[in-house]
């Protein structure tokens, strides 16, 4: 979960059938990695490639520029180290990246500084 920065266990179904499976999967041998396990992931990241694909996301997912950029930020002085420091000290898994943070980051200043505007 920590590698893939999943906010589920992906293959906490297929610990589970592994072991509970019984002589069926032990009869399988490493056969049960090729098919079902490789197979079906190979399925999944395909489906959710292509549908992500015609649905006009990325993936996988790349960060983006916000639909309505707010201009006249002021320039923060914060670095891409700090946006990472802030994720790590969170200590939980979170399904957003450094540029995901930043960029939400900056449009709420931008947001903040229209409404001190206005």
């Amino acid at each position: 979960m920590t590698i893939c920065r999943c906010v589920h266990p992906p293959s906490g179904a297929i610990a589970l059938t592994a072991v509970l499976g019984g002589p069926q999967v032990l009869a399988q041998g490493y056969g049960f990695l090729a098919i079902p396990v490789a197979l079906n992931s190979l399925v999944l990241v395909l489906a959710a490639y292509a549908y992500n694909n015609l649905t006009g996301h990325s993936y996988p997912h790349h960060a983006h520029l916000p639909a309505h950029p707010h201009m006249g930020l002021a320039q923060t002085t914060l670095e891409a180290s700090d946006y990472e420091e802030v994720l790590a000290d969170y200590g939980e898994v979170l399904d957003i990246g450094r540029e995901d943070l930043e960029v939400l980051f900056r449009e709420l200043l931008a947001r903040m500084q229209e409404k001190a505007g206005n």
